[in-house]
């Protein structure tokens, strides 16, 4: 919780110690309380109260960068035994860190499933233009035209000039 203040800069003005016990009394009242479940509450329960689920030879996972520590341990229930997950995210589009998520996520599952690391660095949505724009504004991201890539083409221009000017197709 001192974490989570400090990364949102919650200021909590010599008020932490009432307002952690005041968070972990709502989870407890949440524990015992089962006449409403929420979204969170179906991740959370199964792996807090060691709940029976049902196992899959194959657990397929997007959007992975964002998944929290409660996820990653919910899925390794999920996954039977010599099954496979198979994981898919990009670590420079997390953006779920309010809800316990951490820029280390995909680092957390390759550990905690021993996984193949497979990169897709070639893209085959962007036209190269695109592509080349990318590479200059972030360096640090293998980012590959593909062989079949469309030369494209970038502008600068106002709204209303962008509304006369836009058709179909056009990114």
């Amino acid at each position: 919780i001192e974490k989570i203040c400090d990364k949102f800069g919650i200021e909590v003005n010599e008020s932490s110690d009432r307002i952690f016990e005041l968070v972990r009394l709502a989870l407890d009242d949440n524990n015992k309380n089962f006449e409403k479940i929420d979204y969170d509450d179906q991740i959370y329960m199964p792996v807090k109260f060691k709940m029976p689920v049902r196992q899959y030879k194959w657990v397929l996972g997007d959007e992975v960068q964002d998944w929290n520590m409660c996820q990653i341990l919910l899925i390794q229930k999920l996954v039977a035994p010599g099954g496979r997950v198979l994981a898919v995210g990009d670590e420079n589009q997390s953006m779920y860190g309010f809800r316990g998520a951490t820029m280390d996520a995909m680092q957390r599952i390759e550990k905690a499933f021993e996984a193949t690391i497979l990169p897709l660095s070639i893209s085959y949505r962007n036209p190269a233009s695109h592509v080349e724009l990318i590479n200059r504004v972030f360096p640090h991201i293998k980012h590959e035209k593909s062989p079949f890539a469309k030369p494209g083409e970038i502008l600068e221009m106002s709204q209303d000039k962008m509304l006369g000017r836009v058709k179909d197709g056009d990114l």
